[in-house]
C-alpha cells in the first residue's frame, strides 16, 4: 500500500473542496494525505459556475489565469419567448473595481478539479484514487482511520485531524456521528451537456420561463456547447436513479413552449432532485467537514461548489497554525462558529429563490414571465441594487463581523463606510515599493499581514513599533505599509481611512481587526487572543 503512512491530516474526497484544502495545506507546509474511493477524477461536468471569491483564492493558488482561459465569461443575460429574445442584460461593467475578477466564469467542474490536481503535483502531491475510508476511531490525541486500497487490502493509520470533503454521501460525517438535517423538494431536475442548434448567439446566458416549465442554458466555451437545465414539468417523469436519454431530455425542452431547439452530441445528462440539508455542528474535536458533507442546498445562484471552496480557505490557516504549535486547538473551533452561519444563511436564501421558481399557481406564472425580468432590469439599471446583488451571488459579501476572531477598538478614525473587522478586505490596486499591483498580492496565505497606512510621508516610529511587534507575537505576521498621499487615494476609499490605521488581514483575506489609535498593546491583545482562542 504504497503511499499511505501515518501523517498530520486526512482528506476525504478529491473533489473541489478537498483539492483546494489540500493545496492550501502544501503551501502552508502542512503534511497530509487526500484520498477518493472513486477509481479516477471526475469526467463530467457537475458544478459549472465560478464566482469571483472563488477566482481571487484561485489567484493565490495560481491558477485562476489558466481558469479563465478555458472557461467562459458570460456578461449577458437573456430572457426568452417564443424562441426569440425578449429581454437582454449587459452584464459588463455593472461592478468595477469590486473584485480583479467582475463576472461569472463557466467552467466545467472537472476541469476545475484537473487545474487544481496539477497545482497540487507541481508540489509533489498527489491524489491516492481508489482509496477508501471504512472506519474511524477518535481518541484523545489523534484518530485512526482505516482505508481500503484498490486491491482489497485494509491499513490503519494516525492522523491529527480528519477532514471529511466527501460530499453528500459523506463517511467521515457517518463515522463521526454527525447530523444532516433538512428536507428534498419534490420537484426533479433534469441537466445535460448538450450542443444546441439555434439561431441565438452563444455570448448570453438564457433563461425561459413558462406555465409549469423553467428552462435554463449556460453556454461553455466550446462552440455550441450548453449546460441545459429544467425542472417543473410532467413531460418526462424520472426518479433520481434513473437513466436520463437524449430523446429524453429532448422532449422535456420541447415541452416549454417558448423554447425551440435541437440537442446532439450530449455528453452528459443527468436526474436529480433538491435536498437541503446541514449538519448542526461542522466539527467534532478531531473531525471535520467541508463543503456537501456539511451542507447541501438547491444548486440556485451557483453557490454550492464555491461556499465548499470557502469552507476549505477558512479552515486551512487554522489548522496550520495548530499542527505547527502558533495557536491552540481552540483555534478551530472559529471553523464552526464562522462557516455554520454562512451555510445556514446560504440555505435559506437559496430555498426562498427555489421556492420562486417551482411554486405554481397563475399568480406565480405571471410574476416570472413578466414581473420577474422588469424587476432584475430595476436591480441593473440601479447601482446600489446592482452592487448589492452582486456582491451577494460572487460571495465578496461574506463577512464575518459576529466572529469572536473580529475585533475593532472605538476609534473614530474611519468614514461611515469603511469596511470593518470580519469583512473580506477590499480589493483596490495601490503603489507599493513604486509599483502599481492588485492589495491582494501584498498578502499571504503563510501569515497574517499587519497593513499600516499612513497619509505621512514619514512615519519610520509607529513603522518601526510594529515590525517590532511582529517579533514578539509568536504567530507569523509581515508588516506592509500602504502611503495614502497623493498615489494611494483609492485605498483611502476604499478603507475608509481618515488618518493614520492599522489593519490586520487574516490568512484568508479577511480583516481580523482595525484601529485608527495605534495602540500597539490593543493590537499584541489581538494577536495573543487568536493564540489562545
Amino acid at each position: 500500500m504504497a503511499g499511505l503512512q501515518d501523517t498530520s491530516v486526512l482528506i476525504t474526497g478529491a473533489g473541489p473542496t478537498g483539492l483546494t484544502l489540500a493545496n492550501l495545506l502544501t503551501r502552508m507546509d502542512i503534511p497530509f494525505l487526500v484520498i477518493d474511493k472513486n477509481a479516477h477524477p471526475s469526467r463530467e461536468s457537475k458544478a459549472f459556475a465560478v464566482q469571483a471569491r472563488s477566482l481571487e483564492i484561485f489567484d493565490q493558488l495560481g491558477i485562476a489565469e489558466k481558469a479563465v482561459d478555458l472557461g467562459s465569461i458570460k456578461l449577458m443575460l437573456s430572457f426568452l419567448s417564443k424562441g426569440k429574445k425578449a429581454v437582454t442584460f449587459n452584464l459588463e461593467g455593472l461592478v468595477p473595481n469590486e473584485t480583479p475578477f467582475p463576472y461569472l466564469l463557466i467552467l466545467a467542474q472537472n476541469k476545475t478539479e484537473q487545474l487544481m490536481a496539477e497545482a497540487l503535483s507541481k508540489h509533489n502531491q498527489e491524489v491516492l484514487w481508489e482509496h477508501e475510508l471504512t472506519q474511524l476511531e477518535e481518541q484523545k490525541d489523534g484518530v485512526n482511520a482505516y482505508i481500503r486500497a484498490p486491491s482489497g487490502e485494509e491499513k490503519k493509520l494516525r492522523f491529527n485531524y480528519v477532514i471529511g470533503c466527501d460530499g453528500a454521501g459523506s463517511t467521515v460525517r457517518r463515522e463521526g456521528g454527525f447530523s444532516f438535517e433538512g428536507k428534498t423538494f419534490s420537484p426533479t431536475f433534469y441537466l445535460s451537456d448538450s450542443e444546441i442548434d439555434w439561431q441565438l448567439s452563444h455570448d448570453s446566458i438564457y433563461f425561459s420561463f413558462a406555465p409549469g416549465y423553467i428552462s435554463g442554458f449556460f453556454p461553455f466555451s466550446e462552440k455550441h456547447k450548453y449546460r441545459i437545465f429544467n425542472f417543473m414539468n410532467d413531460a418526462v417523469r424520472k426518479e433520481e436513479d434513473e437513466k436520463l436519454t437524449e430523446k429524453d431530455m429532448q422532449r422535456i425542452v420541447d415541452a416549454n413552449p417558448h423554447v425551440k431547439v435541437n440537442l446532439k452530441n450530449t455528453d452528459w445528462l443527468s436526474v436529480f432532485k433538491i435536498h437541503a440539508r446541514h449538519s448542526r455542528t461542522f466539527s467534532k474535536g478531531r473531525l471535520f467537514l467541508a463543503g456537501d458533507a456539511a451542507h447541501v442546498h438547491s444548486p440556485a445562484g451557483g453557490q454550492g461548489m464555491n461556499t465548499g471552496i470557502q469552507d476549505a480557505y477558512n479552515l486551512a490557516w487554522k489548522l496550520a497554525l495548530v499542527l505547527k504549535g502558533q495557536a491552540t486547538p481552540h483555534l478551530l473551533d472559529t471553523y464552526h462558529e464562522e462557516r455554520h452561519v454562512i451555510a445556514q444563511n446560504l440555505i435559506h436564501t437559496t430555498d426562498r429563490f427555489f421556492q420562486f421558481l417551482i411554486q405554481r399557481g397563475p399568480f406565480m406564472n405571471t410574476f416570472r414571465l413578466h414581473i420577474f425580468p422588469a424587476a432584475f432590469n430595476a436591480v441593473v439599471k440601479v447601482k446600489w441594487l446592482r452592487k448589492r446583488a452582486f456582491r451577494r451571488i460572487s460571495q465578496i459579501a461574506i463577512k464575518y463581523r459576529f466572529s469572536s476572531l473580529s475585533k475593532q477598538d472605538a476609534s473614530d478614525g474611519f468614514s461611515s463606510k469603511a469596511p470593518q473587522a470580519g469583512d473580506r478586505a477590499p480589493y483596490v490596486q495601490v503603489i507599493s515599493n513604486g509599483k502599481q499591483c492588485s492589495i491582494y498580492s501584498l498578502f499571504s496565505l503563510r501569515s497574517f499581514t499587519l497593513l499600516l497606512a499612513t497619509p505621512r510621508p514619514e512615519f519610520s516610529a509607529v513603522q518601526d513599533v510594529c515590525y517590532h511587534l511582529t517579533h514578539r507575537v509568536q504567530l507569523p505576521v509581515q508588516v506592509q505599509v500602504i502611503r495614502t498621499y497623493s498615489e494611494n487615494k483609492a485605498f483611502a476609499r476604499a478603507y475608509g481611512v481618515k488618518k493614520e490605521a492599522i489593519f490586520i488581514i487574516r490568512p484568508d483575506g479577511h480583516i481580523g481587526f482595525r484601529t485608527s489609535s495605534l495602540n500597539t498593546e490593543a493590537i499584541e491583545e489581538y494577536f495573543t487572543k487568536i493564540l489562545k482562542a
